[in-house]
């Protein structure tokens, strides 16, 4: 698809032991040179004019604080519950 838009298409040669290693490309790298990703949770806004589409902003996600004051200990077992909750029901 982006070929046919015309953007050429190269490969990322610097991100190939990344690849090999993990099986996935951390963002905001992708396999291919000059194309980027988000990271997971940012959002992307566009304007367009004049049937261009330009950047405008790019937000990117903060996850919400806790307000809760427990320590770290309580914390991990809560979440070893919840995940050993999820797979064995």
């Amino acid at each position: 698809m982006l070929r046919n838009a015309g953007v050429p298409i190269q490969e990322n040669l610097q991100v190939l032991p990344e690849f090999f290693v993990f099986r996935f490309v951390i963002p905001p790298n992708t396999l291919y040179k000059n194309i980027f990703q988000l990271h997971p949770g940012d959002h992307l806004y566009l304007k367009i004019r004049d049937n261009k589409a330009t950047l405008h902003k790019i937000f990117n996600y903060t996850p919400p604080k806790s307000n809760n004051t427990k320590n770290i200990k309580v914390i991990t077992e809560q979440i070893i519950e919840l995940l050993n909750y999820s797979i064995w029901d």
